[in-house]
């Protein structure tokens, strides 16, 4: 079976995840609306009977977003860096930065070197002068949402703006090499939109998955305290574990080593498990990882447990990038949104309508070869 397990820059382009976009479109075209949201709130009817209170959203911004300006407020739009303007799900998605002291990974000290390595895709420089904008290294701030720069040794959390009723999903998320979490902050704030607890250790090189195993301890122990603002509202025995490129091997050792996490989403690094959990592998065309469609479907034939495997094709990027295949969550986010969300509400919330999209001959994900080639066993 097909993995990629890495720690740092030495094993450099097979697992990357920076480039160009951060906070690109996170949701599907077919859920993306135009209208203005600045008044909008989330409420019990809103969510179908199933949130607590109400919150204003916010038409949030991303054009904007720095490491001095994190975007911390309640969002029910989004609009990414490129322009994209999409709506988020019932619950709206807010961001905390820099939460978790006392559960603290090792700072990487990788800033001299991630502009180099985030040159090797060619993608637009005002992107990527964001994607790597953490502000000054290294970082101490550990007061939530506040300072000016990403503290390398902390979390960012992405939650519903408003909490649903009951407590909800967790999952652990790994950045890729020289990324940071807001790389992937539509797609996050989108997963969290829906009702999911989404904690991302801020480190840019995770490989080993520990940093995913220990934010786990983090929010734990944040659940559990009552002066917490996540006390009570999460669901420990439902956890998840996802990440890109150097992120994806961080996910899947931590989903092997850790008896806490239940399943995975695997973006383009790791294509099965060795493991009997649940998995969503997703890698496509001009991908670093060299995979193709036959070698996806052998190693999922082959693996110990039940999953899926999506194939991209037409990935988007710079014309000179010959490695954007890499890049498809982060470019065009709004292309594995809806997939991810359904993953999570068949694995987590016994969804119907989410397995159908996985599950039969005539599921919602089969005949989609124009966009990617699907496969999965035992779901």
């Amino acid at each position: 079976m097909a993995k990629i397990a890495l720690t740092g820059h030495s094993v450099a382009l097979a697992l990357v995840a920076c480039a160009c976009a951060l906070g690109t479109s996170a949701c599907s075209s077919s859920n993306s609306k135009s209208d203005d949201s600045n008044s909008k709130q989330t409420t019990d009817d809103d969510a179908g009977g199933s949130a607590t209170g109400s919150v204003k959203l916010a038409d949030c911004d991303g054009r904007t977003e720095s490491s001095a300006m994190p975007i911390t407020e309640a969002c029910g739009t989004f609009t990414s860096p490129t322009g994209t303007k999409i709506q988020l799900g019932p619950y709206g998605a807010s961001m905390d930065v820099n939460v978790g002291k006392g559960f603290e990974n090792p700072d990487p000290m990788d800033s001299p070197t991630c502009p180099g390595f985030a040159a090797l895709f060619m993608e637009d420089q005002n992107q990527t002068n964001q994607l790597l904008d953490v502000g000054t290294q290294p970082c101490t701030d550990d007061t939530p949402n506040t300072g000016t720069c990403l503290n390398m040794t902390l979390y960012t959390v992405y939650r519903p703006a408003t909490w649903p009723k009951g407590q909800i999903p967790v999952v652990t998320w790994g950045n890729g090499t020289c990324a940071q979490p807001e790389g992937y902050g539509s797609l996050l704030r989108y997963i969290a939109s829906y009702g999911f607890f989404v904690v991302a250790a801020n480190s840019r090189e995770v490989g080993t998955g520990a940093d995913l195993s220990k934010a786990l301890d983090f929010v734990t122990a944040a659940n559990a305290d009552s002066t917490s603002p996540y006390y009570g509202h999460l669901d420990l025995t439902k956890i998840a574990a996802s990440g890109h490129s150097q992120g994806c091997a961080a996910a899947a050792a931590a989903t092997q080593n850790d008896a806490r996490i239940q399943n995975a989403i695997l973006f383009n690094g790791s294509d099965s498990l060795n493991d009997s959990k649940p998995f969503l592998a997703i890698s496509g065309d001009m991908d670093v990882t060299g995979f193709t469609v036959m070698k996806m479907q052998t190693d999922l034939n082959a693996a110990p447990g039940p999953g899926a495997f999506m194939y991209y094709h037409n990935p988007s990027g710079a014309t000179a990038d010959t490695i954007k295949g890499h890049l498809v969550l982060m470019l065009t986010p709004d292309r594995v949104t809806q997939q991810a969300v359904a993953w999570l509400q068949m694995e987590f919330n016994d969804d119907a309508k989410a397995k159908a999209q996985f599950v039969g001959s005539n599921c919602g994900f089969c005949n989609s070869s124009s966009d990617f080639d699907y496969g999965e066993k035992g779901l």
